[in-house]
């Protein structure tokens, strides 16, 4: 097995993450209304959530699940934990001496 190469994957377009999304909601569809549902996967599509992997997409369930939580407060918690963590990994590297680029 080999551990040197790397494969990157870009994160899901708007379209994709509306698949996605509904993909993994397949199982928990009768945990929902139809109109929350809808709701989620419209929302998803939005640009300001581009940064989201496919494993964000699989906790925005989780996260409504566990949080008793709308899907559309769960993909909001999720972009507000993406934000939080970009921000202070610019901060740290900034405090390390790299140089930021589009800042």
């Amino acid at each position: 097995q080999r551990f040197d190469i790397k494969i990157h994957v870009n994160n899901p377009n708007g379209a994709q993450r509306k698949e996605l999304l509904g993909f993994f909601l397949r199982n928990f569809s009768k945990d929902y209304a139809p109109d929350a549902i809808v709701d989620a996967m419209t929302f998803i599509t939005k640009e300001k959530f581009k940064d989201f992997s496919i494993a964000h997409l699989q906790e925005v369930i989780t996260r409504s699940q566990l949080d008793d939580i709308s899907l559309v407060q769960s993909i909001t918690s999720i972009q507000t934990d993406i934000d939080t963590f970009n921000k202070e990994f610019q901060s740290g590297k900034r405090k390390l001496g790299f140089e930021i680029e589009n800042d």
